[in-house]
């Protein structure tokens, strides 16, 4: 597919060395494009169909966030029930593959995942390690492939670190990803998470667009 071509001429590239143990990881992101989609990403598509058949539900916004020196992961989901605030976070630990000799590898275990501060029972299978490779990172995108090499790809939200409490990772943001957001509008996140809300709403609006996730990607190769 698009995508996956896009990607694959990126990826050679590597202009940052072991991006598995690079600071500029922790960070904010938004997911572009996913092969198979992960436990979270099914739970946010899962909630993002909910919302679309029960209008009490408002999907707000979705992101990715890396922390703690590259050892934690945290999917948030920020929705409004009813008109009140709630967010679900999926949580996993992440290990760098010292042994690797490229430095892109990493070990991701599943932690838990909250609603709204509360723990939700998970099934024991999920807490399996896993490896996900950091094949590409800089200043805009991050490309990760799991063990079977499907394809992850991330927009960078902000210039902050996440573990920079003196910088304001909501408002500081890339001029690239400002650029996405006003192609495709504040539900850029959704949009592209969710495909079937990206093909019936108004994600696609702006430019006419029928697969914006593809689009997003295009923005960098050959800069």
């Amino acid at each position: 597919g698009i995508a996956e071509d896009i990607m694959k001429r990126l990826e050679p590239i590597r202009p940052w060395k072991n991006p598995a143990s690079d600071p500029q990881l922790n960070a904010r992101f938004s997911f572009v494009f996913t092969g198979v989609p992960t436990i979270g990403m099914k739970l946010i598509t899962l909630l993002s169909r909910i919302s679309v058949g029960f209008p009490v539900v408002d999907f707000r916004d979705v992101f990715l966030e890396v922390s703690n020196g590259n050892t934690k992961a945290k999917a948030i989901v920020a929705a409004e029930v009813l008109g009140m605030p709630m967010e679900l976070n999926v949580l996993t630990d992440l290990e760098v593959d010292e042994d690797h000799p490229d430095g892109t590898m990493m070990i991701v275990t599943f932690d838990k995942i909250t609603l709204h501060g509360w723990t939700v029972p998970t099934p024991e299978s999920w807490s399996r390690a896993r490896t996900l490779e950091v094949t590409y990172l800089d200043d805009d995108m991050m490309i990760a492939r799991t063990a079977g090499g499907e394809p992850h790809f991330l927009l960078r939200h902000s210039t902050c670190s996440t573990d920079d409490e003196s910088c304001d990772v909501d408002m500081e943001l890339t001029a690239y990803f400002e650029e996405a957001r006003a192609k495709y509008g504040e539900k850029i996140a959704r949009c592209l998470v969710d495909r079937d809300y990206g093909r019936e709403n108004e994600c696609g609006e702006r430019s006419g667009d029928v697969n914006p996730w593809a689009t997003v990607l295009s923005f960098k190769p050959g800069s």
